[in-house]
């Protein structure tokens, strides 16, 4: 995966600086410091990848040859097949725990390996999901280390300077320092994010590599202070740190009596596709939650406790973005038009070379659509979604279940990408019909041409030998050398 070339400096440096900073800034820069009690963490990170019938194959061999699968279930090539087989999905595999490379591994009976992560991540979980008999994904579940986790508060914490902020069309933006801490934190966690994403397509490359989407994360982050998404900030305060990190206002929120103390925030439009779990320490920290898997209330205890809740919810999520992705691919090709001047047999020879990427990922979003149309009504349209227990709330106050919802978008999404998949086949169809019948017009033509070469050449073939013929024949007198004379009978 091509990742984008890093952003430019934020603050220009050939711009003028600012004079000395007023009292706007000053309080600017006060209020969106978190307090000294205040501790914003930044604990997990699942990021997943798809992998639909092209590409199972070639993960069942990776999985093999990385050595990713636990040992109890070997042979390891059976392994992506077997989870396949069930007729509606659900069923999910756990992988091996990743580690750091020189992590001693103890008494982990072949459960964990040490290997070379991502920088910043202190292990990696690994798990299988069969989404549909069709569908499978993988779901890394990161741990970040001391350093990274805290990075969000550092830079809350961090004195920057006003300054101009490079815009589009060469324009700059003034920008103070709540502006620059809210930019610092959307680029730090895209850029982790694409840390452990440009890992997973050099290890596992999926249907979101394929497809050159990004792949879906959820981010679990808790404050110390205030519990993001219910603790109202002060209505004046325009440059709280709380705003900063958006954990005030958002247009859906939910809740999930399986996953005490943690707020569901759903994307905002435009946004990345990442979804986030926040809730206050304290509460998401509980010994009686956390206790019961495997007794340390720490990031690994509370990856433990979140287990299939967090997986069932990025997985689903994966889903959805993963239907809108393929329905953009099969909508890209159908919204090709020619060039100016282009002739139409030009224009199907250019589509036709595209006929192998179309045809495969044609294929691969009919598998998915018609396991989603089969799935009987009384499970839905997919079973991961049976997983989910969220409540969500929207700016009306109206409460939904976020599974039910979720339900109608995939519903909806898979007779989409169904239709645009139809309307491919129907063109990719036509633009050969019209390659071949250019390459019979050709074909006509120099054969047209070859046979009127071959009857001139018969013809002129014929005429020459009609001159032949009438030429008057020619009578060849022979002189005998001077002093030649025919003996006489005598002389014999």
């Amino acid at each position: 995966m091509r990742l984008p070339q890093p952003a430019p400096p934020l603050i220009d440096p050939d711009w003028p600086d600012w004079s000395a900073p007023t009292e706007h800034d000053e309080d600017e820069a006060r209020e969106s410091t978190p307090p000294p009690h205040e501790a914003i963490e930044w604990h997990l990170t699942y990021l997943t990848e798809a992998y639909l019938p092209s590409h199972a194959e070639r993960l069942a061999d990776t999985l093999t040859r990385l050595g990713w699968t636990i040992t109890r279930w070997e042979p390891a090539p059976d392994l992506v097949p077997s989870l396949r087989e069930g007729p509606f999905g659900g069923a999910s595999m756990r992988l091996k725990l990743l580690v750091p490379e020189g992590t001693p591994l103890g008494f982990s009976l072949g459960e964990r390996l040490s290997c070379a992560l991502p920088q910043g991540v202190s292990s990696i979980a690994l798990k299988l999901w069969s989404v549909t008999p069709s569908l499978t994904m993988l779901v890394a579940a990161c741990e970040w280390d001391e350093y990274w986790g805290d990075c969000l508060d550092r830079i809350l914490r961090t004195d920057y300077r006003i300054g101009w902020l490079p815009g589009p069309g060469g324009t700059r933006t003034w920008s103070g320092a709540a502006n620059r801490k809210q930019i610092e934190i959307r680029n730090r966690r895209r850029e982790m994010h694409r840390r452990i994403a440009s890992w997973l397509t050099e290890h596992v490359p999926g249907a979101f590599e394929d497809l050159g989407e990004q792949h879906p994360a959820l981010d679990v982050i808790t404050a110390a202070g205030f519990k993001p998404y219910i603790d109202e900030d002060d209505p004046f305060a325009m440059w709280s740190y709380r705003r900063i990190l958006s954990f005030v206002e958002r247009s859906r929120l939910g809740e999930s009596a399986n996953l005490p103390g943690l707020r569901l925030a759903l994307p905002e439009r435009n946004e990345p596709p990442t979804l986030t779990l926040a809730g206050q320490t304290v509460d998401v920290f509980d010994e009686r939650h956390l206790g019961r898997f495997g007794g340390e209330t720490n990031r690994w205890g509370l990856r433990n406790f979140m287990g299939e809740r967090a997986d069932a919810l990025v997985v689903s999520w994966a889903t959805i973005s993963l239907l809108d992705a393929m329905r953009a691919s099969l909508a890209s090709l159908r919204d090709r038009a020619p060039e100016a001047g282009e002739p139409p047999t030009r224009f199907a020879k250019r589509l036709s070379n595209e006929v192998p990427t179309a045809l495969r990922r044609g294929a691969d979003a009919g598998a998915l659509c018609g396991d989603i149309r089969r799935q009987p009504r009384r499970i839905g349209p997919i079973y991961v979604l049976h997983y989910l227990t969220f409540i969500v709330t929207d700016p009306l106050g109206r409460k939904t279940s976020l599974g039910e919802s979720w339900a109608e978008v995939v519903n909806a999404e898979a007779a989409r990408v169904s239709e645009s998949e139809l309307d491919q086949r129907n063109r990719l169809s036509t633009s050969v019909e019209v390659l071949g019948l250019g390459q019979n017009l050709r074909t006509q033509y120099w054969l047209l041409v070859l046979t009127i070469v071959l009857a001139v050449f018969a013809a002129a073939t014929i005429a020459l030998g009609v001159i032949q013929l009438a030429a008057p024949e020619r009578t060849v007198t022979v002189q005998e050398p001077p002093g030649a004379s025919v003996p006489s009978r005598s002389g014999r």
